[in-house]
């Protein structure tokens, strides 16, 4: 019987980013999504200034982008990534990929920033969470150079399941609100949707 590797995202897959940035400039969750559909635009940076903009956190006439958006982040330091909430279906999901009979092991894959606050924040988040000896996470952005025959990531980002697969591994797209898959997350289906794909899986390994 075939099984996977299974590498699981962190933010927004596990973790509540959006949630956190929404708290850090004080602004509401539900009108940085009402930008996302209005404007088709599911990286957070556009509607998070149209939304900033709205409620008078940032001056018409000053400029916003990438830069300001992560100082901003970096200004708070560990405490913004350790004060940041899992997201509802945490739990849930870490029980299926666990007892799923597709999975070999799984372990956490993450994008840390720049700043090794990150890093230190994020570590503590997961040993917060999952126990102060768990150790089966990786912190880097070249999750690709973890691909290969029998290795799965589970990814909100298209970007990073594409470098993923085009190494040999195989990716699943996460649904959130900052991806096409928006639907599958405001109906709270993310779980079903993502037990659907590993039973296909399954299912194709052991035809």
């Amino acid at each position: 019987m075939a099984k996977l590797t299974i590498l699981i995202d962190m933010d927004q897959v596990l973790v509540d980013f959006t949630g956190g940035v929404c708290r850090m400039y004080g602004i509401c969750a539900e009108r940085l999504d009402y930008h996302r559909e209005t404007k088709r635009e599911w990286e957070i940076l556009k509607p998070l200034e149209a939304t900033l903009r709205e409620n008078g956190k940032i001056a018409h006439h000053k400029p916003y982008g990438l830069n300001q958006f992560w100082a901003d982040i970096h200004a708070e330091g560990q405490n913004f990534w350790t004060s940041l909430e899992p997201l509802p279906h945490f739990t849930e999901l870490l029980d299926l990929v666990t007892n799923h009979p597709i999975t070999e092991e799984w372990h956490v894959a993450s994008s840390p920033s720049r700043e090794s606050s990150s890093y230190s924040g994020k570590v503590a988040w997961l040993k917060s969470k999952l126990g102060n000896d768990f150790d089966r996470f990786v912190l880097t952005p070249h999750k690709h150079l973890f691909a290969g025959a029998g290795r799965l990531l589970i990814d909100d980002r298209p970007s990073n399941l594409t470098k993923f697969c085009d190494k040999g591994g195989i990716g699943i797209l996460f649904p959130s609100e900052g991806s096409v898959l928006v639907n599958v997350y405001q109906l709270g289906q993310t779980v079903q949707y993502l037990e659907k794909q590993l039973n296909q899986l399954h299912k194709s390994f052991n035809f």
